[in-house]
């Protein structure tokens, strides 16, 4: 079908006429989300042309004041908060200039005193740390598993021995998502069968450390030291509740 282009500026004008009807049901979800057992949280740098030109006004007033740069936040973000609510998935978007653990913090007041602490996903940047005492912080083991990998080359024995201890726990992870298995099923799983195969790694990387036999400063020293340093977070699905 044929037709004449619409210029950017003509859709962003009419797709703004009907946006603020949806934002009607955002605190709603909200509230919801707010409720869940488990939430997903991350953040990317974005271009955002208000706050692009907000900036530009910052710096030239920073300079007229004779300062070299702006002091006001000049950073960008869209987060996403994915949100499991009961059987119901939740993706709450935010663009601002808010960290995810900013907007992960906005959220966390409006959860009900009697449902105790959400399980938060994320990887372990500090940008992601909301109010810590009122969640229970689970970070990405994926993550850690990626320092791993990009040293393959340079030290193979060693990564090989982290990341086929990381791939069977995986696939216990894969298998604990059985649709005939009930929740409970799916908790006590990754405890039997990836709690030893954790424990087990985890007495390796110490010895690493214990025995000197990885230089502390070394790249790989730095990658064992990381993956010791967030342990409990890293293996919070491996415990027992």
């Amino acid at each position: 079908m044929g037709g004449v282009p619409v210029p950017d500026a003509t859709q962003w004008d009419q797709i703004e006429r009907v946006a603020d009807g949806g934002s009607v049901v955002l605190t709603p979800l909200e509230g919801l989300a707010a409720q869940g057992e488990l939430i997903d949280q991350d953040d990317t740098p974005v271009r955002i042309l208000s706050l692009l030109k907000a900036n530009r006004h910052a710096q030239a007033r920073a300079e007229a004041m004779g300062g070299a740069r702006a002091t006001e936040r000049t950073g960008m973000y869209p987060t996403a908060l994915v949100v499991r609510y009961g059987e119901q998935t939740i993706c709450l978007y935010y663009a601002g200039r808010a960290h995810a653990g900013e907007n992960l913090e906005a959220l966390l007041p409006k959860r009900e005193a009697d449902h105790g602490k959400p399980l938060v996903m994320s990887d372990a940047l500090t940008s992601h740390e909301a109010d810590e005492t009122a969640l229970m912080r689970c970070h990405c083991l994926a993550h850690g598993r990626r320092q791993f990998s990009a040293l393959e080359d340079v030290f193979p024995d060693e990564c090989t021995v982290v990341s086929d201890a990381l791939k069977q726990v995986f696939d216990h992870d894969d298998q604990a998502e059985e649709p005939q298995l009930r929740a409970q099923e799916r908790l006590a799983y990754p405890q039997a069968y990836s709690g030893p195969i954790m424990e087990g790694l985890k007495r390796w990387l110490e010895t690493q450390c214990a025995e000197r036999l990885v230089e502390p400063k070394s790249s790989l020293g730095k990658a064992i030291s990381s993956l010791l340093g967030h342990w409990e977070t890293l293996t919070r699905f491996s415990m027992a509740a």
